[in-house]
């Protein structure tokens, strides 16, 4: 690596001489393919901007996601949002990447995100559907979807790059679901008679959908869904006095898990946060006191678990998004201390139709 930077130095140092721009573009092609290989996700994801042949040299080394990402819509230019660019942000230190994928603010709105590719909905024309990857610019197209029918709630059985994936869609106002193989011409809706569907997730080759009674249907992943009823006691956030409880499923290692955000009045701030652990042998909610190595990352459609020595960070912590803010916040189990980050990180609200979203780099 000293030998590479001092190559680099002296191509530098050759260009100031010459009284010229740095040729860029024309650096050593092995010099650029083991300088991006040094290089941590943030760094590496700049390195990609700055010239078609860093871009091309950084594809010989894909780094793995060391840190789930946090893209919020646009950047403030005086009074207005560039709503063209996305900020990928690093929660623990606020390290940020500015991306432009165009029309996004003004087409696009996303539904959600799974393995790194974003689900996403055409504005314009509003029977389009399709999954993108922003950080390489790969599209998969999916079948024309029924403009009557809102999209609510997404999930994928696998990233979409593997064979059978299937793509389940809910809206809140329906008891059905309606899904697709990535491939198929057209969606396939099913009747299961939800009670207002609210979160979905894949647990042990199974979906589970979050119902607004707290009741938690599975279905078995395969290319043609079958649904089961499984009944569970009234939901363990009614016994907790709030103005509002906004509910996430999460898996976190072998478990699922419901976290729970509390608000103690109208357009007011999180109070209080609350996990709970799903005992499938008696059917019932346990609270949970700690993560223990664990960080949790709740959105929109995009909540994650992680370990966090996996991160190089400590674990216990819950980071969390909040509608109409570009910004994000932890939570301190341990301590029960909620902290604004965003403060410190330059967040702002919004009024864009894409919420701020959990994404972790894939770049196949």
């Amino acid at each position: 690596m000293k030998v590479a930077l001092e190559e680099l130095s002296k191509n530098m140092a050759r260009g100031r001489r010459k009284k010229c721009h740095v040729p860029w573009p024309d650096l050593p092609l092995h010099l650029l393919e083991l300088v991006s290989s040094r290089l941590p996700l943030i760094d590496y994801l700049n390195f990609r901007r700055v010239c078609s042949t860093w871009r091309a040299a950084a594809k010989q080394h894909n780094p793995c996601p060391d840190y789930p990402l946090l893209m919020t819509p646009g950047r403030r230019v005086g009074r207005r949002v560039d709503d063209d660019c996305r900020f990928f942000i690093k929660a623990s230190d606020g390290k940020r990447c500015v991306m432009v994928l165009p029309e996004f603010g003004k087409r696009y709105s996303y539904v959600g995100c799974f393995y790194g590719w974003l689900l996403i909905g055409d504005l314009h024309l509003r029977h389009l559907l399709f999954l993108m990857n922003p950080f390489t610019g790969a599209r998969i197209d999916l079948p024309l979807w029924d403009v009557t029918k809102s999209v609510y709630r997404a999930t994928l059985s696998s990233p979409p790059t593997e064979p059978n994936c299937v793509v389940i869609i809910l809206n809140f106002w329906y008891s059905n679901i309606t899904f697709c193989r990535i491939g198929d011409n057209k969606w396939t809706t099913q009747e299961c008679h939800l009670e207002k569907p609210e979160e979905a997730l894949l647990f042990r080759g199974k979906f589970y959908i979050l119902c607004h009674q707290l009741r938690l249907p599975d279905a078995e992943c395969s290319s043609q869904p079958k649904l089961a009823m499984m009944k569970l006691p009234q939901g363990p956030h009614h016994s907790y006095t709030s103005w509002k409880c906004v509910p996430y499923l999460v898996e976190s290692g072998d478990e699922i898990l419901l976290v729970v955000k509390g608000y103690s009045r109208p357009n007011g701030a999180v109070d209080r946060i609350i996990v709970f652990q799903l005992d499938l042998s008696t059917s019932s909610w346990l609270v949970l006191e700690s993560l223990r190595d664990h960080i949790l990352f709740l959105g929109e459609n995009c909540s994650l678990s992680l370990q966090a020595a996996s991160l190089g960070c400590r674990g216990n912590r819950i980071y969390f998004t909040e509608p109409h803010h570009s910004g994000w916040w932890e939570f301190d189990m341990e301590k029960g201390s909620i902290v604004s980050i965003s403060r410190r990180n330059g967040g702002h609200k919004y009024t864009n139709v894409n919420p701020p979203v959990w994404i972790t780099p894939h770049f196949v």
